[in-house]
């Protein structure tokens, strides 16, 4: 062990040397400054939680000592990040700090990315009662649409959404059940992506049903999103619904995003039925870029019944097995 005066002044050293052209003090006081402005610009309440300076100069110095670009990320509240409260928003689990990072969060430090703090949701990711409000909690309060404070945020991943919308951090990660990710990235303006069941490990997520649980990225353009998934995806020994992803499966996401990309796909239209005709207009216009770049859109009936029910009855079931599992570890 180094005495304390030698430690000090080697630890100086260390932050003041360019690590191949990089400036570790430089790069650790703009993650400091962006950390400052995310606290005095949040006006939108989007985050729950912020990370402290001695988190971020930590994971920087890991980051760039691994010849990588530090990238902030926010993680709604409800998925276990080491060294900070997962809530879900309820001050029942207001002192839960997880001993352990969640399988994705692991993966994705391995990427470049920093958490830069937790992002409110609608307490227990909307399965608080029937009558939850959409982005508020218990601890977070009440998260607002950037575009409009009389505009629903949507949720539950809100915080994830708006933090992403008001440009406080490039990527979120959010969680979806039944429409947590699509619909607030939708009503906020920002790309979300729903991943299959299965291509994210669940460990380390508060859960609600284990057969519908799945985290998802948040971002401002499509290759952002797809890079994220890219590194957050994957097996995890520890969930057995990722043993499923084919042994030859191709994560390479963002490196497959071009003008062919879409060639022969098929994507289906569900009718939004609404009587709002700029809403129309646009999805209209959406449909035609789709099949110029070669997708084939196949229009889905919305007469088609959907098991609500079904679907209800599985989540109070797996709810409680899974709130006690996750409870007792």
């Amino acid at each position: 062990m180094l005495p304390h005066k030698k430690m000090s002044a080697l630890i100086c050293v260390l932050l003041s040397t360019p690590v191949l052209g990089v400036d570790i003090s430089q790069e650790i006081k703009a993650a400091k400054e962006n950390t400052a402005k995310i606290k005095n610009t949040d006006v939108f309440n989007a985050f729950i939680s912020i990370a402290d300076d001695s988190y971020i100069e930590n994971r920087i110095i890991s980051i760039l000592d691994k010849d990588l670009d530090p990238i902030p990320i926010a993680i709604k509240d409800n998925i276990d990040v080491r060294g900070l409260a997962n809530t879900a928003g309820s001050i029942a689990l207001k002192n839960n700090f997880p001993k352990n990072d969640a399988h994705l969060i692991t993966k994705l430090k391995k990427g470049g990315y920093y958490v830069i703090g937790k992002t409110n949701l609608s307490e227990w990711a909307n399965f608080r009662s029937y009558e939850s409000v959409s982005g508020w909690s218990s601890i977070g309060g009440q998260t607002q649409n950037p575009y409009g404070e009389n505009r629903n945020p949507c949720g539950s991943s809100s915080g994830s959404a708006v933090a992403v919308a008001a440009g406080l951090v490039p990527v979120a990660i959010g969680t979806e059940t039944n429409g947590s990710i699509s619909c607030p990235a939708s009503v906020n303006g920002v790309v979300g992506i729903k991943p299959t069941v299965g291509l994210v490990s669940r460990l380390g997520i508060i859960p609600i049903s284990k057969t519908q649980d799945t985290a998802g990225p948040m971002a401002k353009t499509v290759k952002q999103a797809a890079r994220a998934l890219e590194y957050m995806s994957g097996y995890d020994p520890k969930d057995r619904r990722t043993s499923t992803i084919p042994a030859d499966f191709n994560f390479q996401f963002s490196q497959n995003l071009n003008r062919l990309s879409l060639q022969s796909k098929r994507i289906g239209l569900l009718s939004s039925g609404s009587e709002d005709s700029e809403g129309n207009k646009l999805l209209s216009k959406a449909t035609e870029i789709l099949g110029k770049l070669g997708a084939d859109v196949i229009p889905i009936s919305e007469t088609k019944e959907y098991p609500g029910e079904e679907e209800l009855f599985v989540l109070l079931f797996e709810f409680r097995e899974g709130i006690n599992k996750y409870l007792r570890k």
